[in-house]
């Protein structure tokens, strides 16, 4: 009897432990998420500024001052425009874009992207045509990335 109940015990000692643990394992992910949906449909042809392209959300579940969403550098050539695989820059295959949000924000040059001071656990944003322009029938990746602000002191 004495040993079920030291086994059951320290199986109990072993849970609660493991238990404890969780709360901090969630602490421990700072990073944000994204989810985007591209439109779809598009035909080519003449598109003008401001056509969407797609749009999506970034969440951040921890205590921010806002967020710095943006076209990743590996997406995007010089210009701005985001090619088609195995597409030359400039080539009427290529797009340019620009991402943008509903809620003030402030351009970031330094990454293409947009700065949104916020103490909400997401933010919408869009992506949209960069001017007006010729663009042929493709597929665009596009890498979107965000990270939060966790000192608003130095804006």
């Amino acid at each position: 009897m004495k040993k079920i109940l030291i086994k059951k015990f320290s199986l109990w000692w072993f849970v609660a432990a493991i238990l404890s643990f969780i709360p901090f394992m969630s602490l421990a992910s700072d990073s944000c998420s994204i989810d985007f949906y591209s439109k779809r449909f598009l035909t080519s042809g003449p598109i003008v500024d401001g056509t969407l392209l797609g749009h999506g959300r970034a969440v951040c579940n921890h205590p921010h001052d806002g967020f710095v969403l943006w076209l990743d550098e590996g997406g995007i050539e010089s210009g701005g425009q985001i090619a088609a695989p195995s597409e030359p820059a400039g080539s009427i295959r290529s797009i340019r874009a620009r991402i943008d949000t509903d809620l003030p924000a402030i351009k970031e040059e330094a990454v293409r992207g947009l700065r949104v001071i916020t103490s909400e656990n997401s933010v919408n944003f869009r992506i949209l045509a960069d001017g007006h322009q010729e663009v042929g029938p493709g597929v665009w990746r596009f890498i979107i990335s965000a990270a939060d602000i966790l000192n608003n002191k130095d804006i």
